[in-house]
Formats: structure tokens, sequence, C-alpha cells
């Protein structure tokens, strides 16, 4: 290096150190926005498929299989045989015995009932603190 850029290094390096780096205000957005005349619209959150149509599909859905197993009719019809379950015999469990005290029992159906509130409050926490 030549002496001379030595020097303005030093210069800029003396220059940069006494000086502090700016910040801006708190409401510098806003006011940005509002010389510009922009208003800002928060977005929200719409799903694709409303409650009330997942509602309906599992409810469909709950009375299909309800009617599948509580059906005890001897038609022949193309849909009775399709939902005709009693053919399957699927039990891969069968030789295996549980024995749960009501204690675990319990202590199971709690566990899955704090869990289902923790995930609902939880849910509202996020969502509340991500608004747009």
């Amino acid at each position: 290096m030549e002496p001379n850029d030595k020097k303005f290094e030093a210069f800029v390096d003396k220059l940069m150190a006494n000086d502090t780096l700016e910040k801006p205000s708190a409401d510098f957005t806003n006011s940005v926005l509002h010389q510009l005349n922009i208003t800002s619209k928060p977005i929200v959150y719409k799903p694709l498929i409303s409650k009330w149509v997942w509602c309906s599909i599992a409810l469909v859905f709950a009375a299909v299989v309800v009617y599948a197993f509580l059906d005890d009719s001897k038609s022949t019809s193309k849909l009775s045989e399709l939902m005709n379950l009693s053919q399957f015999n699927f039990n891969p469990l069968k030789d295996v015995e549980f024995n749960l005290s009501q204690t675990l029992v319990y202590a199971l159906i709690t566990t899955m009932v704090m869990i289902g509130f923790q995930v609902s409050i939880l849910k509202n926490y996020i969502n509340k603190r991500l608004q747009f």
C-alpha cells in the first residue's frame, strides 16, 4: 500500500470510530406511510374450507361408519356389499391381553384432555402474536 492510502484509511477509521449509528424514530414507518397516503390493511387468514364444511364432512363420515357397523339387513344391493365389513377379520392383537388399571385409564384421559386444552390455548396465543 502507498503511504497516502494508509493515511486515508486511518482517517476513515478515525471518523467511523467517532460517528455513531443513526437510529430511526419509533414511528418512522408510520410517518413514511402517512406521507405517501398509503393505508395498510391487516391480512386476515381465511381458510379455503370453512369450519362448518369440515364439521359436515366429519359428520357424514361418522354416519357412514356407524351405518356400516350397525346395519344388520340382509339386502343384496351393491352398496350393502361394499359396506359389509363382517367378511374382513383383521385382528392382529387377538392373542394379546391388556389389563389396564382404572388409575392408568384416568391418567391417560386426563392427559389427552390437557393436551387438547394446551393446543387450543397455544393456537390462540400464537394467532394473537402473529397479527399482520
